[in-house]
């Protein structure tokens, strides 16, 4: 791999490649590695850390046969858990019922992958998540237009919103992106040359807010979009992590 490619693909991702001797297979190894952004706190950062060696520890006791419970018995609390979860912020008005009812059904929660799983599977979790949302539409127990829930609700392939909004703050049509929104049909957005994350609707958007985006881009820590139901649920996650439950 050239240094100049990795630069202008996989360093800025957050992605690195490392090689090891295989002695099994007799060959050289690559692997693949993704740098998740860790939580801005200390505490944060140290809970995540605990949470993730518990983790390792009940897969490592599963693998070794030491544990009472099977990979199927975690799937199913996960689940459990996952639908606590989505009832408690429907409740409190933090996610979209749409959002949460796919939530129930599949067995992944939808955030942007930003390279981390290979492009097939993204298209099938965007497929089995967007077929969800089809399902409790067709339900009829939401009286929101098909076009309200689905923009709250489906995801596109990169995990974020299928129909996603100009990000520039001072548009004057910032629901552009929106499938029919208002009557109209949806805008295709441009997508910014430098972070390939934040979109817009007009080149004019664009130039207005990059004043405000260029720091972000330049440097590499542009977000990719969110449903208001990802950003709430990270956001209750990041609060979390700072007050563990004891």
């Amino acid at each position: 791999m050239s240094r100049k490619t990795y630069e202008k693909c996989c360093h800025k991702k957050g992605v690195q490649w490392t090689e090891a001797w295989d002695p099994e297979e007799m060959w050289i190894q690559p692997n693949r590695v993704v740098t998740v952004q860790a939580p801005q706190s200390e505490k944060a950062r140290e809970t995540l850390a605990q949470q993730f060696e518990m983790m390792v520890n009940v897969n490592q006791d599963i693998a070794d046969g030491t544990s009472d419970m099977t990979e199927a018995d975690l799937i199913s609390g996960v689940k459990a858990m996952t639908a606590r979860m989505m009832d408690y912020f429907v409740e409190s008005g933090h996610v979209d019922p749409g959002f949460a009812y796919a939530a129930k059904q599949v067995d992944f929660m939808p955030r942007p992958w930003t390279g981390g799983i290979p492009k097939v599977e993204q298209k099938i979790r965007m497929e089995e998540w967007n077929t969800a949302v089809d399902e409790y539409i067709a339900s009829g127990v939401d009286r929101r237009t098909r076009e309200d829930i689905e923009n709250q609700s489906k995801i596109a392939l990169g995990g974020g919103p299928l129909h996603p909004l100009c990000e520039n703050e001072m548009c004057d049509e910032p629901h552009e992106g929106r499938t029919h929104y208002g009557g109209r049909p949806a805008t295709k957005l441009l997508v910014c040359i430098g972070c390939k994350k934040t979109k817009y609707c007009s080149k004019e958007c664009q130039r207005q807010a990059w004043g405000e985006h260029k720091g972000a881009c330049k440097s590499g820590r542009a977000q990719e979009q969110l449903l208001s139901s990802q950003q709430a649920i990270s956001q209750m996650h990041e609060l979390m992590l700072e007050n563990p439950m004891t």
